[in-house]
């Protein structure tokens, strides 16, 4: 797979995720959980996908996808207030944050041998 078709899936992937996560968010709630803080660790793996898939997606996403992600999960929470059995939660932007973290560093994004002035 070159490298092009590479980033043009990991586009796709991007915009599915988000498409199929704001769909899922804002539907009515089930009470199922298999252990507790279930939703949490959800937030964090769903949004170190979306930086993963971003990252892919495009050369060098710098700030800017770390913040649009973010955004996107303020505003899914901000209408969850508006979704029927839905409530919004500062907990779950800490997660998405948490999230966004794991998946730069998975994904090098902090890329701390340089930062130090080390060759990577």
């Amino acid at each position: 797979m070159t490298t092009r078709n590479l980033r043009c899936w990991a586009r796709w992937g991007l915009v599915s995720a988000l498409g199929l996560t704001g769909w899922l968010s804002l539907r009515p709630a089930s009470a199922e959980q298999w252990f507790s803080g279930q939703d949490k660790v959800l937030h964090m793996a769903a949004y170190a996908i979306f930086y993963a898939l971003g990252a892919l997606a495009w050369r060098r996403p710098g700030w800017r996808l770390p913040v649009l992600l973010f955004a996107y999960g303020l505003c899914i929470e901000a209408l969850q207030s508006l979704a029927p059995g839905r409530v919004p939660s500062l907990g779950d932007l800490f997660a998405n944050a948490a999230g966004l973290a794991v998946g730069a560093l998975v994904m090098g994004g902090l890329a701390p041998r340089r930062a130090l002035g080390r060759p990577g």
